[in-house]
């Protein structure tokens, strides 16, 4: 807490030097982290992440399995086991389903299931999203959890009772209950925007993200080990994670009206009494504010500006359409360990700990490499924090771009990581461009501005499910250094960011001194 306050302050101060014309000085409040909602927001984010990696692996595992059997059961049903259909006994020898035929269904399957997991998210993010600025964050998130968890509940049920596999498409249906994946962390990153102010905002990205990473390096050694026991164990464990957090959300306060209501002093952990009288604080309506009433209260009308707003500024409309792109290329490493696997012929539970390598090299990159270039940008380029996001948003996706390449190429498992540690060391992109897109918004429009975010987010993740599944497929048919399609498409589409990005120009309210440095990178 002393660091951030102290942080906030120094902040302040440089950036009173460089502008011509400070702003009037905000109230004390203003400048407070409310650590309640960042700290639930954390452990919700660290459950889910936990829940993720424990899956990712034994469900890839489990859809080859069965995959291959079907194959078998069909071309050479003798050289299946003999061992019954019981759940989690009835798995295929791991070397038996390495054949391309097996890997291009599986591809082909997991493919069109991150275009069918979208395609809720690209017809609902908007409305949720406004509806999270109208009703609050909190009964959207409870909702966006609980349609998480049955979709993830469908899966397992389909592969439990041995259906046909494909009905694990319909899960995504489950999707349309709060959005989808993607919804769910705009609006935690929005719950953590509306508790810190600008000046501490990339600062606490950056320790929540720390924090999650954790989480991610404990995940996949322990999927590991639970795989060689039984694949359910720890798909069942992911489960259990991710509904957990339906009632760690309903624990959150509401923290909608906290922008809206800066002048109204606000409480640290929740503990003022005027908060425990009435929780449900609310906006005050047109009529009492003294606003005109509007349209703007319909789903359709606040969807229609939320698009507005945000293209008819230069700037924003660039960087939420570098969004787009680079979920589309970041997509790629859905396929990281399906590519591992088959390219150099590890066990897919081996593979796993390859998420715990990048989870390794993303903690140090955001306890140390980021905190230390954003304090070296600052003090000694004396960059305000709009430029200093710029510049990091920059840097990291010409990094993310050079690790793709080197993944892409790689002859050994060893160069492969050096490429793993390179995109893991881009991934501050997000960050930096979503708190650069904030600086550049007014508060009131966070959520219109995360909302248009996430539907970039969800048509780069539409479009990249079969796009990337056909590269794979392709890549696997043509053999040897093209294994490595998917990669090397995401490194055109970072060096297409990349160009977008470098087009961006702030508003002319810095110094000069600023505006020389926005190109130091």
């Amino acid at each position: 807490m002393t660091l951030t306050t102290t942080g906030a302050a120094l902040g302040e101060e440089q950036n009173a030097a460089l502008l011509p014309k400070p702003p009037p000085p905000r109230p004390q409040h203003a400048i407070r982290i409310y650590w309640l909602p960042v700290i639930l927001c954390t452990m919700i984010l660290m459950l889910i992440d936990v829940g993720s990696f424990l899956a990712a692996a034994p469900q890839l595992r489990l859809f080859e399995s069965i995959i291959c059997r079907q194959y078998y059961d069909t071309h050479a049903p003798a050289l299946l086991p003999q061992n019954g259909n019981v759940p989690g006994n009835s798995m295929v020898p791991e070397k038996l389903c390495k054949i391309t035929p097996v890997q291009d269904a599986v591809a082909q399957l997991n493919g069109w299931q991150a275009l069918f997991d979208n395609i809720p998210g690209l017809l609902f993010a908007i409305p949720y999203g406004v509806l999270a600025d109208t009703i609050g964050r909190k009964v959207v998130l409870v909702m966006n959890i609980a349609g998480l968890s049955l979709a993830t509940a469908w899966v397992l049920f389909v592969c439990w009772f041995e259906l046909p596999i494909r009905l694990s498409w319909l899960s995504s249906a489950f999707y349309c209950i709060g959005g989808g994946n993607q919804l769910g962390g705009t609006l935690i990153l929005m719950i953590v925007t509306d508790a810190t102010p600008e000046e501490n905002r990339s600062t606490i990205f950056f320790q929540t993200q720390a924090s999650i990473i954790i989480a991610e390096m404990i995940a996949p050694p322990l999927a590991a080990v639970l795989m060689a026991r039984n694949v359910w164990i720890p798909l069942f464990l992911s489960f259990a994670c991710g509904a957990s957090c339906i009632f760690i959300a309903m624990l959150l306060p509401e923290t909608r009206s906290w922008l809206s209501n800066e002048s109204e002093p606000q409480d640290e952990f929740v503990s003022d009494p005027r908060w425990k009288q009435n929780p449900g604080r609310k906006r005050p309506s047109p009529e009492q504010s003294g606003k005109p009433k509007t349209d703007e209260g319909s789903l359709f009308g606040r969807s229609r500006q939320t698009l507005s707003f945000i293209f008819q500024d230069v700037n924003l409309a660039l960087l939420v359409t570098a969004f787009l792109i680079s979920t589309f290329g970041r997509q790629s490493m859905s396929f990281i360990l399906q590519y591992v696997s088959k390219r150099y012929g590890w066990p897919l539970a081996k593979t796993s700990y390859l998420l715990s390598f990048r989870a390794s090299a993303q903690l140090v990159l955001f306890v140390l490499v980021l905190p230390g270039i954003s304090k070296l940008v600052v003090g000694k380029f004396s960059m305000s924090n709009k430029v200093k996001d710029l510049a990091l948003t920059r840097l990291s996706i010409l990094v993310t771009m050079i690790g793709f390449a080197a993944i892409a190429v790689a002859p050994s498992v060893a160069l492969l990581m050096v490429g793993l540690a390179l995109y893991t060391f881009g991934t501050g992109f997000g960050t930096f461009a979503r708190s650069l897109s904030s600086s550049l918004t007014k508060p009131t429009q966070i959520g219109a501005l995360y909302t248009a975010m996430s539907v970039m987010d969800t048509i780069g993740s539409l479009l990249a499910g079969p796009s990337l599944a056909l590269a794979f497929k392709w890549g696997m048919h043509l053999g040897g250094f093209w294994l490595g399609m998917p990669f090397l498409w995401s490194t055109a589409l970072c060096g297409m960011v990349a160009c977008m990005i470098y087009a961006v120009r702030l508003p002319p309210e810095q110094s000069a001194g600023e505006e020389e440095s926005e190109d130091l990178f």
